[in-house]
Order: C-alpha cells, then sequence, then structure tokens
C-alpha cells in the first residue's frame, strides 16, 4: 500500500530567498498542490524544537522537498541543516529532492547530475512541472474504486453462473435480469456510498448461494 503523505511538497528554503519560495507557493495553491512553507505554520510552530520540526518534514511527511538553492543556501546554518535531513532521506527515496537553483552554487552532498530547474521568475511554469510530476505517481484507478469494480465482476459471475445452474429460467426467484439491473442500478450511487455498494452485492450473492 503506497504511504500517505501530508504535504506533496515541503519547501527547503533560506530566509532571504522566501520570496522565490512564496512565489510558487502561490501557484501550487491555485493548483490544490499541499505544501509545507514554515512563515505559514509560525503559531503551531511556536515552542517546538526546530529540530524535531525539521525531522518530521523532512524525513517522512512531504512527498517531495522542493529545495530553494543559492549561495546564500550553501550559507545559513539552518539551511544546512535541513539539507542534511534532505539528503539523508533522499539516499532511500527516488527524485526526493527538486532543485530550484537560484545561481550556480553547488550544494555539498547534492549530486551535480541530477536534473534541476533554474528560477527565471517562472513561478507558474515551475508549479505546472510539479503537478505533472505529482500525477505520475498516482494511478489510471484509485485502487478504492478498482476493487469495487473486481467485486461486482465477481458478484455478477457467481450470478451468472447460478442462474445457469438453476436452469429453469422462470423458476429462479431472482432472475439474472432481476441481478444485473439491481447491480447496474446500484452502480448509480457509487459515488455517494462506495461501500454499500459492494456490500450490497455480495449480500445478494451470498443470499442467492444460500437459497
Amino acid at each position: 500500500m503506497a504511504k500517505k503523505y501530508k504535504y506533496d511538497i515541503a519547501f527547503s528554503v533560506a530566509e532571504e530567498d522566501l520570496p522565490v519560495a512564496v512565489s510558487i507557493a502561490a501557484e501550487l495553491k491555485m493548483r490544490n498542490i499541499s505544501y509545507y512553507l514554515y512563515t505559514e505554520h509560525r503559531a503551531a510552530n511556536l515552542g517546538k524544537s526546530l529540530l524535531e520540526i525539521t525531522g518530521e518534514i523532512y524525513t517522512g511527511m512531504a512527498k517531495y522537498v522542493l529545495m530553494i538553492t543559492s549561495s546564500t543556501f550553501v550559507n545559513k546554518y539552518w539551511a544546512g541543516i535541513e539539507s542534511q535531513f534532505v539528503q539523508s532521506s533522499g539516499k532511500k527515496r527516488d527524485a526526493y529532492i527538486l532543485q530550484i537553483r537560484v545561481d550556480n552554487t553547488q550544494v555539498d552532498g547534492l549530486s551535480r547530475h541530477i536534473v534541476f530547474e533554474d528560477w527565471k521568475d517562472n513561478a507558474s511554469e515551475i508549479a505546472g512541472l510539479i503537478a505533472e510530476k505529482l500525477a505520475l505517481l498516482k494511478p489510471l484507478l484509485p485502487q478504492k474504486l478498482i476493487k469495487l469494480l473486481a467485486g461486482i465482476i465477481l458478484s455478477l459471475l457467481v450470478a451468472v453462473l447460478i442462474y445457469w445452474k438453476n436452469g429453469d429460467k422462470g423458476s429462479s426467484s431472482v432472475s439474472l435480469t432481476h441481478i444485473m439491473d439491481s447491480a447496474f442500478c446500484k452502480l448509480d450511487t457509487v459515488k455517494k456510498n462506495k461501500s454499500a455498494v459492494l456490500l450490497s452485492l455480495l449480500l445478494l450473492t451470498i443470499g442467492k448461494v444460500m437459497n
């Protein structure tokens, strides 16, 4: 089962480069992409350990870290702490660090061979790329819907087998047509209550078998 993350993106940025992060964050918000930017959590973080917060955010709460690097970033003490957490987690996860370079300053420990994007006041373009990358993580069909459809198909197959076993169409207390109509009627309510649909179909099948 895929891990659930609280945020799609966590920003790692020096205070001096915050305008870059804020611009990108605004574009992410327009696309309904969840993110963590420390300036938006001042009240929640007040009184907490910075080390603990940093560890939680950058090692398990976000799908990706958007690291905004610059000459300022590499010389800031806390940005260095963030970078250590991020890189440690990045060793265990593929393409975890998404680098946005404000300038050409190299970050210690960060491979020169990682594909990056340059900051060119292009917040909308960067947010679009992030949206595309996140879309690659999503299956064509949600797992719950796949399970639901599998249950419905199984129920219909069992119903067909039962109907054929009975032989006499007229003697069947619940006709194949009735079973199928019921199943497809219930399909219309999938968005309202998926669990109830699956349960109803399974109970219908079990009831028929018991009869």
